[in-house]
C-alpha cells in the first residue's frame, strides 16, 4: 500500500453492523449488540491520504478547498484477528464524490493491491500461505433497478477474482455527507494478515472528477467502522479531523 510519508489521515477501525452514521445502533444478523473495545483479536486500521493531481510518481497533499485530489487508501490487519465482514466509511458534508451520472458505465477510476493469507489454516485446517494480486482495475459499475430504488448513488468494484469482487455502494449528498458501504464476499480460505491499497486517480478514465475537497475552508471529520465474522461481533469507532484550506 502507501510507503509514503505523507499528511495523511489515519483512522483505526474494528467492528460493527451499521449505515455508517455514528450514534445508530449496531446490531448483528443474529441480534447480539456488537462489543466494542480495543482488541487484539480485531484491532484493522486504515490510512487515508489525499494527494495533489499532480506529480502522479510522489504524494504532495491534497487538502486545498474546493480541489480535486488523488486518494490513497490503505487497510491492514495482523495476523491472527478475526475476519471482518464488513466496512462502512463516512465522508463529511461538502466533500464530492461523483455520482452514477457523472462518469461512463465501466470507466476506470484507480487500481488496487491485496495481499491476504490464504489456504486450509484460514478454515481450521493446516497450511496458510500468502495470497497476492496486484494492479487490479477499480471500476465504476451501473447501478441496477433496486439499488437506484434503495438511493445508492454509485457502485464502484475492485477486481479481484470472478464472484469475489469487493463492492463499493455509496449513499447520500455533498450537502449530507456521503456514506460509503464495501460489500465484501466471504470465503473461509481467506484470512489476515492482510494489505490492501486503492489508488483512485483524480479522474476517471473518461475525464470526470471522483473527489472533490470542500468549497469552505474547515476542519472536517471522516468516521469509518469494521465488523468483525462471528456470532459475538466487536465494534471499534475512530474519527479522525482534517483541515482544509488555510
Amino acid at each position: 500500500m502507501l510507503g509514503r510519508t505523507v499528511d495523511a489521515i489515519r483512522i483505526g477501525v474494528a467492528t460493527g453492523i451499521v449505515v455508517g452514521v455514528v450514534g445508530l445502533s449496531f446490531v448483528s444478523a443474529a441480534g447480539a449488540e456488537p462489543i466494542q473495545a480495543d482488541d487484539p483479536e480485531f484491532s484493522p486500521t486504515i490510512e487515508w491520504t489525499f494527494c495533489d493531481e499532480e506529480p502522479i510518481d510522489a504524494c504532495e497533499p491534497g487538502y486545498g478547498a474546493g480541489e480535486n485530489p488523488r486518494l490513497d487508501i490503505v487497510v491492514e490487519q495482523d495476523e491472527g484477528e478475526r475476519d471482518f465482514s464488513d466496512l462502512k466509511v463516512r465522508f463529511p458534508s461538502g466533500y464530492y464524490l461523483a455520482p452514477d451520472g457523472a462518469i461512463a458505465d465501466g470507466s476506470l477510476l484507480g487500481s488496487a493491491d491485496v495481499e491476504i493469507g490464504s489456504g486450509p489454516g484460514c478454515a481450521g485446517g493446516e497450511g496458510k500461505a500468502p495470497f497476492t494480486a496486484e494492479d487490479l482495475s477499480v471500476r465504476e459499475q451501473g447501478r441496477t433497478e433496486k439499488e437506484i430504488k434503495r438511493g445508492v448513488k454509485s457502485v464502484w468494484v475492485i477486481e479481484v477474482l470472478p464472484n469475489s469482487n469487493i463492492v463499493l455502494k455509496t449513499f447520500g449528498s455533498r450537502s449530507r455527507g456521503i456514506k460509503i458501504d464495501h460489500i465484501i464476499p466471504a470465503n473461509d480460505f481467506l484470512c489476515p494478515p492482510l494489505r490492501v491499497e486503492v489508488n483512485y486517480q483524480a479522474q476517471s478514465e473518461d475525464g470526470a472528477a471522483i473527489f472533490r475537497n470542500p468549497e469552505a475552508p474547515g476542519t472536517y471529520t471522516f468516521k469509518a467502522l469494521f465488523v468483525s465474522e462471528g456470532d459475538d461481533p466487536m465494534l471499534q469507532r475512530r474519527a479522525q479531523e482534517v483541515t482544509i484550506g488555510n
